[in-house]
C-alpha cells in the first residue's frame, strides 16, 4: 500500500449515473458498489469481479498518482502505447537524429529543449511512452505507433487544461478527454477505470488505461533516448 490518501477524482463522480453508459455488466456491478462505498477502489469487495487487468488499474492506480504528483508543470504532452517497445516504435518513424547527451541533464537545460521535431521515448512495463516536456508533438504522433494495438494520449495544455484522446488500431476513436476524471458519452468500462483509479492525476489516467507501470518519472524527465523525427507523422 502507498503512502497516498484515496482522493475522489471527482467532487461529483456520477458514478450512480450509468445508464447511458456500453459497460460490461461486472465493471457496472463494481462502479455501482464503488459509489455507495467510502473504501478506495481495490477495497471494494465487488473488486473481485474484475478481469485481473480491471483489477491491475486500480490496485495500481494510488502508487501511480503519488508518483505522478512528483510532476509540477504543464505544456508537455505523452503517448502512452499498450505492448509495444520502443525499438518497434522508431522503425515506424523515419528517424534523422538520435541525440546523445549527459543523462544527468535535465530536459530544460538541453541545446535542443523546444524543438517542435524532437521526441523521448521510454520502455516501461507493459509497453512504452513517448513524451515531449515542452510541446504537444509526443499526442500528435499517437495515430503512427497503434496499428495492431492501443494507447492514451494527453497535451497538458496550459491555456485550456489537460486534453486526452484514445487510439486503437492506427485510429482516434475518442477525442476531447479528461485525463483524471470521468468522460461522459460513448465510453467504455475502461475509460471509466482509469478515471476512477487515478485519483485525479491525468498521467496516472493515461498509464493506467495502457496498462502502463513505471517506478519513476524518467519517462518524462529522463527518456531513454532523445530522437529527431521527420514532420508531421502520426498527424
Amino acid at each position: 500500500m502507498s503512502g497516498i490518501d484515496w482522493i475522489d477524482p471527482d467532487p461529483d463522480p456520477d458514478l450512480d449515473d450509468l445508464d447511458g453508459l456500453d459497460l460490461p455488466e461486472n465493471v457496472r456491478r463494481y462502479l455501482g458498489a464503488l459509489s455507495r462505498s467510502s473504501a478506495e477502489p481495490s477495497r471494494v469487495p465487488e473488486a473481485r469481479l474484475l478481469a485481473p487487468g480491471e483489477r491491475a488499474m486500480i490496485e495500481d492506480g494510488p502508487e501511480l498518482a503519488e508518483l505522478c504528483a512528483g510532476i509540477a508543470h504543464d505544456g508537455f504532452s505523452l503517448a502512452c502505447v499498450a505492448d509495444r517497445r520502443a525499438v518497434e516504435v522508431l522503425s515506424l518513424w523515419t528517424v534523422t537524429e538520435v541525440i546523445v547527451t549527459d543523462e544527468q541533464t535535465p530536459w530544460y537545460e538541453l541545446d535542443f529543449g523546444g524543438d517542435e521535431d524532437v521526441l523521448g521515448i521510454t520502455d516501461v512495463p507493459g509497453g512504452c511512452v513517448i513524451a515531449q516536456p515542452w510541446g504537444d508533438e509526443a499526442d500528435s504522433v499517437l495515430r503512427s505507433v497503434t496499428a495492431g494495438t492501443f494507447g492514451y494520449g494527453m497535451y497538458a495544455n496550459p491555456k485550456s487544461g489537460d486534453q486526452g484522446r484514445i487510439a486503437e488500431d492506427g485510429e482516434i476513436v475518442r477525442g476531447d478527454l479528461h485525463p483524471g476524471h470521468r468522460s461522459y458519452g460513448d465510453v467504455g468500462g475502461r475509460e471509466v477505470l482509469a478515471a476512477v483509479a487515478s485519483g485525479g492525476s491525468a498521467i496516472a489516467h493515461c498509464l493506467l488505461y495502457a496498462g502502463l507501470r513505471p517506478d519513476s518519472l524518467d519517462f518524462l524527465e529522463y527518456p531513454d533516448a532523445w530522437v529527431r523525427v521527420a514532420g508531421g507523422q502520426g498527424r
